[in-house]
């Protein structure tokens, strides 16, 4: 039954992983033109060509803010932007973009189609019924707000407050110089939008004379720095603006660089258009939402700290074994524990002791030495002495590897044995 059970356990957990590894092998868990997706709506395909391409190198940038403001020979996609989504983007990183472009980069604008009007389409047009119903709403009289309640302290006012939260906002459109709006495309009898064909305004050979577009967006108050690439009945939808040496590239439409878009319809030239000559080619993914905060992990691989966590672990293993069991095998217990614990007699003691602590070498003198103090006690013949201690005198001159104590021993003992 307990097998059955981890057999069943086992099998769902490998379900569940194996789907798991299905939806990010495909990448539909990620936003629509993101390069991570291998569906259709991504862009993966784009950046796995570019990245093949000799010369060329394609990466992802996914930290929050845009940090780069070299753009010597560099591209920047933002592809499948939302209307409004750089509307509000922070003065420092705005200020790094303009440095990027200004220093020969290229940066370019590619909005999410929009067939029907949305919220965020409503919001760009100031003439819709929402817009102007929102303008007639009566506006707050400060005189009789006075009267009414005490006038709200700023965060400057309140001593210790933090001031840093404010901070300086800058729109892409309003520094740039042009506005989205929506058109509603036309329908066929069903109701089903018909998607309208951009012709070409300039003679450029390297670019596709008409674009089939599926979005009903188009750039209006457009300043003298753009030029109008394609339209759609008179409505720029791709235009390009010089700034600096880098230059700045909108397209209402982001189909081209999908997934779908280079399998049934390829612009080839487009897109090495769109590129530009640059040498390195960077796809944003931080706007789509995919961010890549650094933790412990990603600053280890970075730094090639593996070996060092190796190591941690091998230690951390060691001291466990080493805490759960002895490395010296367990003596062997008698059966009887109230059994006496046999040892070797005073003896085999006396010598273990003279093993451990006098050399070996050290040992003839030690005990000629304890003889000398006892001496008194068994007298001994002149002649005999004289030659004990001759033989001592000649083990003694003997190098340190050539003494054989041993046999001086055994020379000495017959010396004092024999008869007179």
């Amino acid at each position: 039954m307990i097998v059955c059970a981890l057999l069943l356990a086992a099998g769902l957990a490998g379900g569940v992983f194996r789907l798991f590894q299905l939806r990010f092998e495909r990448g539909d868990v990620y936003p629509p033109y993101s390069t991570l997706r291998s569906d259709p709506l991504g862009a993966g395909a784009l950046y796995e060509s570019l990245d093949r391409i000799p010369g060329l190198t394609a990466r992802r940038y996914f930290e929050r803010t845009f940090k780069e403001n070299d753009g010597r020979g560099r591209t920047l996609l933002i592809l499948g932007l939302e209307p409004y989504a750089l509307d509000e983007l922070p003065r420092p990183e705005f200020d790094t973009i303009q440095q990027f472009i200004y220093a020969g980069g290229r940066v370019v604008l590619a909005y999410l189609p929009e067939v029907i009007e949305t919220r965020s389409s409503r919001k760009m047009d100031p003439s819709t019924p929402e817009a102007k119903k929102a303008d007639a709403k009566p506006k707050p009289d400060p005189a009789k707000d006075d009267k009414k309640t005490p006038p709200e302290k700023s965060p400057k006012d309140e001593p210790g407050e933090d001031w840093r939260g404010m901070v300086d906002y800058a729109s892409i459109q309003n520094e740039w110089g042009f506005q989205l709006k929506f058109q509603n495309l036309a329908t066929n009898d069903e109701g089903v939008a018909q998607f309208p064909r951009a012709r070409q305004t300039g003679s450029a050979d390297d670019l596709p004379p008409a674009l089939t577009l599926h979005t009903a967006l188009y750039f209006a108050g457009l300043s003298n720095g753009w030029t109008t690439v394609y339209e759609r009945d008179h409505l720029p939808v791709v235009v390009e603006r010089r700034l600096g040496r880098g230059s700045v590239l909108l397209l209402a439409d982001a189909y081209a660089f999908s997934n779908e878009a280079l399998l049934k319809h390829p612009e080839t030239g487009l897109l090495a258009w769109v590129i530009g000559g640059g040498r390195e080619v960077i796809f944003d993914e931080a706007h789509l939402g995919v961010l890549v905060e650094p933790g412990v992990a990603s600053l280890m691989r970075q730094y090639h700290l593996h070996g060092l966590v190796f190591s941690l672990l091998l230690l951390a293993g060691l001291y466990v074994w080493k805490n759960a069991t002895s490395l010296v095998p367990a003596r062997e217990t008698a059966a009887d524990p109230a059994a006496p614990v046999t040892g070797r007699d005073a003896m085999s003691g006396f010598v273990n002791l003279l093993r451990r602590g006098i050399p070996r070498t050290e040992i003839l003198n030690r005990i000629h030495g304890e003889w000398q103090k006892n001496r008194h006690r068994t007298p001994l013949q002149p002649g005999r002495l004289r030659e004990i201690e001759a033989l001592i005198q000649q083990e003694n001159a003997r190098p340190r590897l050539q003494r054989q104590p041993l046999a001086t021993y055994r020379a000495i003992s017959e010396i004092l044995h024999r008869r007179p």
